[in-house]
């Protein structure tokens, strides 16, 4: 009889978060349908490397960038959605460096940048501003400890709570109103 090493179970990282870009994209149509903002999503490139019929096979051309870009309230509006089944805090892991650049070159140039979190076994969404979130990132990159992931009770004390509600099914733009309300941002 063969030794037979226990099979280890396969992750599958790449459909993570796609129901609720599916959602994001659904409330995104609610808004430009109503003339609130024009919000869509940016595809992730990919190069083509066979097709037999309806089945294709690539490969990502490159990193993508972040998942959404607009105008809202005659500002440019770039964010990128993030989920996870952490009910206690959002590991920064899940986020890319070149992500984290896109945005804050866009922030420069006077964009709304921030990140829209979902923590599925809570039901639960934050959007958290570009400059919150970086001070969590900075202190990821410089090696603080215990500095690898964004605790929950953090969200409720430096981010929006997002709820369902009027403009669409998840009315982030009311949150992004509040954002543009209390920083002082005014319309471009």
């Amino acid at each position: 009889m063969r030794n037979q090493q226990p099979r280890r179970a396969v992750v599958n990282y790449g459909g993570r978060g796609m129901a609720f870009e599916e959602l994001i994209s659904w409330v995104n149509e609610a808004y430009e349908a109503k003339g609130i903002a024009t919000i869509e999503k940016i595809p992730t490139p990919i190069t083509v490397l066979r097709s037999e019929g309806a089945r294709i096979s690539g490969v990502y051309s490159k990193k993508s960038s972040v998942d959404y870009t607009g105008s809202y309230r005659s500002r440019p509006i770039w964010f990128d959605a993030k989920s996870t089944k952490n009910k206690t805090s959002f590991p920064l892991d899940f986020v890319e460096q070149h992500q984290v650049d896109r945005l804050i070159r866009h922030d420069a140039n006077g964009a709304i940048c921030f990140f829209l979190f979902w923590f599925t076994e809570l039901n639960q969404y934050y959007l958290m501003p570009l400059k919150s979130f970086l001070c969590y990132w900075n202190r990821k990159e410089t090696g603080v400890r215990g500095s690898k992931s964004i605790p929950l009770n953090e969200f409720e004390a430096n981010a929006i709570r997002v709820d369902k509600s009027g403009r669409g099914s998840l009315d982030y733009l009311a949150a992004v109103d509040h954002l543009i309300d209390v920083s002082g941002l005014s319309p471009a």
